[in-house]
């Protein structure tokens, strides 16, 4: 492997997928400025961060986001 694998979190997919990223994970339902869960919300925080580094073991395929629910985040809306 050349370079320095990454992973995209990302809310807005539409966009994100523009730029066709080689590994990228989309937290559902997540608004915009909580990308990886809600303040003071560790497990959800937690969770998102073990989402995105699981994703670094698959391999890169350029312009999939992967779609990921996490249930905790939805008591947030």
């Amino acid at each position: 492997m050349i370079g320095i694998p990454t992973v995209l979190i990302t809310l807005d997919v539409d966009q994100s997928g523009l730029m066709r990223p080689s590994r990228a994970i989309h937290p559902t339902g997540f608004r915009f400025g909580h990308s990886l869960g809600k303040p003071g919300d560790e497990n959800t925080q937690r969770l998102v961060l073990q989402a995105a580094l699981d994703r670094l073991l698959e391999p890169g395929e350029p312009g999939r986001i992967k779609t990921i629910d996490f249930p905790s985040y939805e008591s947030f809306k």
